[in-house]
């Protein structure tokens, strides 16, 4: 089955702000406006990048090379007019509950157009769907089928086969009506990946499950199973993809977690290519040359690759950090490759795949876990991506997030959950990761493990940092007839018993806090961690009984001895520095990820006031914690992901929401929240990460779960004086 790059998420973020160059007064805080239903009207959203991501379907138009259709993983389709110079959203589709996972033009009315669509969740949901205006507008032509491939007959274009979970479904009137074509409830015809139609006939159909290929010769009357007979396949070989040469539709070719594999009798026998590394053997795509016998693409999990002689020697043209979806080749652009990649986008090779360049501007899937808006160099802005493999890590802007570049050498593949300043440190930036934390002291350029050095030996300490100092002598005591005296030297024992070694912060770190006085505070599957200089190692801070995941750590902006940790099933807070920790028990207790804390936030002018978001709700406590409410104050229920307070404005506050989607803004300290979405046209409204531009009053950076970072401008929140 074809990996797809969808998981739960845990939702991290960042507090603090990255500061170099010009500096801002603090002071500069104005009065709070009015949201109005006509000032939430002029609110504009722009999609800005980081372009590029993951392409599940490709589609070129037959008749015309530089027209073609991009399907995600996420429901969405682009297109281009100009050969991918220009990527544009089709708002028309835009159903983010769906993986397309074909795209098919019809060659003889081009504006004609199919999308095959399943859901993770469940192996029931999907379909066809089909557009005669180019995709302007789009209907429901096959429902209740998880459609994992999708094909039309070559010469035929009313006969169309849909693969399902279920079974092979066809039209034969353009997908305006279908019947079975395999068996209802066949065994073997199930769980089908692939599918192919024989261009001489189009009652001849090959099917890839996930366990080994079937074929009918008479419409669907009779089945073979084909996995040889004298030369078989791989046993429990999953049949990603089928292709039939158009210079012999006798000669076809499968592509298996198991390898690449041949027949040149119309699947009876099978043998077995060479020259492809093992490790590159989940072939997801193979894609023989329209134009050109004998050449051969294989698209894999570990690369592009290409053969001349038929499959007899292979050579690798896209390297192994590189997985193909997809590959089309236009029959009137021969040296013209056009690939579909996970994490990378379009890639298309001029020179028949010797070099290749990426082509996605406009296109964007990324998933954006962290923002930081530059509070002392205007126009600078951080972003985190996760889940991009090496396309993913850091990427900054320097016109007020309108263009990106990448910014992540020294990070490698690690996903990056968000990103933190220090407070009060102007050259600094931290990175929570997958592998510990990491460290950069120039903008990002280059990024260093926040760990000490190999050299380095544990050390030990007592809570807090401090070496520890030598138990004082016990005084010396009379006998007594109760027994020896005992209070100091038990106390000495105990002092002595609270050192710790600090130690390497490694696996996954979550959320990044710091405080005025030096620590840095870590979130991390393993617990909670800090450290005063992280080149002298980290400390794991007890946490009293609990043993698990911290999600979420904040410090009050008022008292660095006051932390609260959000963990599984509610938080943790210690009014002491981290030595002793109390719960905090939160409302809705019974209902399931209600109080598994992922996102706390301090108002910055009245700790009293204190938001938490969970997986369910948020909360609102304003009596720093003593007693919660859900906050019900224009927000509904949702995976609340991210809480920004505005520095320039304390009583400015964003909450996002990473699953039914939204944006939400108060400008009264949370007393009452709009939606700034509403009424925009968006590729994705879950929202991971936002953050506020100190230098521009009315602009709002949106960091989406798939979709990018969107640039939010509000022109009636703008204050009459501009920031300088």
């Amino acid at each position: 089955m074809k990996l797809v790059a969808l998981g739960a998420l845990l939702a991290v973020f960042f507090a603090g702000c990255f500061a170099t160059g010009q500096v801002v007064s603090a002071a500069l805080e104005t009065p709070a406006p009015v949201l109005t239903p006509a000032l939430l009207e002029q609110t504009e959203w722009k999609v800005t990048g980081p372009f590029g991501g993951t392409v599940r379907a490709l589609a070129q138009d037959p008749t015309n090379p530089k027209r073609m259709f991009i399907g995600t993983a996420d429901g969405q389709i682009y297109t281009t007019v100009d050969g991918a110079q220009t990527w544009r959203w089709l708002p028309t589709f835009n159903r983010p509950q769906y993986i397309i996972e074909s795209i098919v033009i019809d060659p003889t009315a081009t504006d004609t157009l199919y999308a095959a669509v399943w859901v993770l969740e469940n192996d029931r949901d999907g379909g066809v769907y089909k557009s005669t205006d180019g995709g302007q507008t789009w209907r429901a032509v096959l429902s209740g089928e998880s459609v994992r491939a999708f094909a039309m007959a070559p010469g035929n274009a009313s006969v169309l086969v849909a693969g399902t979970l279920n079974g092979a479904f066809r039209s034969t009137d353009g997908g305006e009506t279908w019947a079975r074509l395999s068996p209802a409830g066949h065994p073997g015809i199930r769980n089908i990946e692939s599918v192919a139609i024989d261009p001489r006939s189009a009652d001849t159909v090959y099917v890839g499950t996930w366990y080994l290929p079937w074929k009918t010769t008479d419409g669907g009357k009779n089945w073979t199973f084909i996995h040889g007979e004298t030369s078989k396949l791989i046993e429990d070989s999953d049949i990603f993809s089928i292709a039939i040469d158009t210079f012999d539709p006798d000669r076809v070719y499968c592509s298996a977690c198991s390898g690449i594999y041949r027949s040149l009798d119309g699947g009876r026998n099978w043998t077995k290519f060479k020259g492809i590394p093992s490790s590159a053997r989940r072939t997801h795509v193979i894609f023989p040359h329209p134009t050109r016998e004998k050449e051969i693409f294989a698209g894999t999990t570990e690369g592009l690759w290409h053969t001349l002689d038929g499959g007899e020697t292979w050579r690798q043209i896209l390297p192994t950090t590189t997985t193909i979806n997809e590959i089309r080749i236009h029959p009137s652009a021969p040296q013209r490759v056009i690939v579909g990649t996970e994490n990378r986008g379009v890639l298309i090779s001029e020179d028949g795949g010797n070099t290749f360049q990426a082509y996605n501007q406009g296109f964007v899937t990324r998933r954006v876990s962290g923002l930081l808006a530059d509070s002392m160099q205007r126009g600078r802005l951080f972003a985190s991506v996760m889940f991009n493999g090496a396309e993913g890590g850091v990427y900054v802007s320097n016109d007020f997030g309108q263009t990106w570049y990448s910014s992540s050498q020294g990070l490698g593949a690690r996903d990056v959950y968000g990103l933190h300043a220090p407070v009060g440190d102007s050259r600094r930036l931290y990175a929570a990761t997958s592998d510990g934390v990491f460290v950069t002291e120039n903008g990002g350029k280059l990024w260093q493990p926040a760990n000490p050095p190999a050299t380095w030996r544990p050390t030990p300490v007592v809570p807090g940092g401090r070496r520890p100092v030598a138990a004082p002598a016990a005084p010396s005591a009379r006998p007594s007839a109760k027994g020896p005296a005992k209070g100091r030297r038990t106390a000495a024992r105990s002092s002595a018993s609270r050192t710790i070694l600090r130690q390497r912060l490694k696996g996954h770190v979550v959320e990044l806090v710091s405080t005025a006085d030096g620590w840095l505070y870590a979130a991390a599957w393993d617990g909670l961690f800090r450290t005063d200089n992280p080149v002298k190692g980290w400390e794991k801070v007890s946490l009293g009984a609990y043993r698990g995941r911290v999600f979420s750590v904040a410090v009050s902006p008022q008292s660095s001895e006051v932390i609260l940790a959000g963990i599984s099933d509610g938080m943790l807070v210690s009014q002491d520095g981290g030595t002793t920790w109390q719960r905090a028990d939160l409302p809705m207790k019974a209902f399931k990820d209600a109080t598994c804390v992922q996102e706390i936030a301090f108002h910055p002018r009245r700790p009293e006031t204190i938001f938490v978001g969970t997986r369910r709700t948020a909360y609102v406590s304003f009596d720093g914690g003593k007693s919660w409410e859900r906050l019900a104050r224009g927000i509904g229920f949702g995976d609340i992901a991210v809480i920004r307070f505005n520095p320039r404005q304390a009583d400015e506050v964003l909450i996002g929401d990473a699953q039914g989607g939204g944006l939400y803004l108060s400008v009264n300290g949370g007393q009452l929240f709009y939606r700034l979405d509403q009424r925009a046209l968006l590729p994705g409204r879950r929202m991971w990460a936002a953050a506020f531009d100190v230098f521009a009053p009315g602009r709002i950076y949106a960091g989406s779960v798939t979709s990018g970072v969107m640039v939010v401008t509000l022109p009636g929140l703008s204050p009459t004086t501009s920031v300088r």
